[in-house]
């Protein structure tokens, strides 16, 4: 009984840190109806030619759809990702992307704290405290958190429960594994969540992004038409000769 002692506390602290970080959002209760968050505001990241900054709205519906608009100085681009399929809309038309990249979009829905304290009392629900690590002034501490083929290690601040940053592994569009990781900030209170409006991610090989939010909306609700993939366009008939 004695060898098991320190597994049990072990689980039992991984469960408390959790518990406060999901209070500290919201609170389960509220998580627990949680139907659909859209977010607004902008990302901005190194190009080439200098800084880029784009207006960007996400929308997610759980716990599969997710709609992402960019709009850029190149124009609009316009990402859907439900269990049926995945595409970007371009003026052709629908494109289709892989159903890798597909699952790996869905994914992003299933790492949210949103989606995960929904899933904390399945069986398929996994917590393993780790160790402490600094983020910015605050020593917070690791929590590793699975649910199906979805994983992330929070990092989390145990004397406000805030999450401060988050870290997980991602399959780039070109088939390779990459860390991401994502530090949070700016956080704001409304509608009874404290959620951060400020986010930094840093890809590996890729240039970082900063993502900051204008406005969080929970349970807005959203027209189911805005993931009906819409049809090509009919081709144009060539005149005559």
């Amino acid at each position: 009984m004695t060898l098991l002692a320190p597994v049990c506390l072990a689980a039992s602290d991984a469960r408390a840190l959790f518990d406060k970080a999901i209070a500290a959002m919201g609170g389960k209760e509220k998580i627990a109806a949680v139907r659909d968050v859209r977010t607004h505001g902008s990302v901005s990241a190194q190009a080439e030619s200098g800084e880029m900054t784009m207006s960007m709205e996400t929308t997610m519906v759980f716990p599969d759809k997710l709609a992402q608009q960019v709009d850029g100085p190149y124009g609009r681009f316009v990402m859907i990702a439900t269990p049926a399929s995945a595409y970007v809309l371009t003026d052709q038309g629908p494109k289709d992307l892989p159903n890798p990249v597909r699952d790996e979009l869905l994914r992003q829905l299933t790492r949210t704290a949103f989606y995960l304290a929904q899933k904390a009392d399945d069986p398929k629900f996994k917590l393993v405290l780790g160790g402490e690590e600094k983020v910015g002034d605050v020593v917070t501490r690791a929590l590793d958190i699975s649910y199906g083929d979805a994983s992330v290690r929070w990092f989390v601040d145990p004397a406000t429960g805030r999450i401060l940053r988050s870290a997980h592994d991602s399959i780039s569009p070109a088939g390779k594994t990459v860390r991401v990781t994502s530090d949070f900030s700016d956080f704001k209170t409304a509608d009874g969540f404290t959620l951060p409006h400020h986010i930094r991610v840093k890809t590996q090989d890729s240039p970082d992004q900063t993502v900051t939010l204008e406005e969080i909306k929970v349970n807005p609700g959203v027209d189911p038409k805005l993931f009906e993939k819409p049809p090509a366009p009919t081709p144009t008939p060539k005149p005559a000769a």
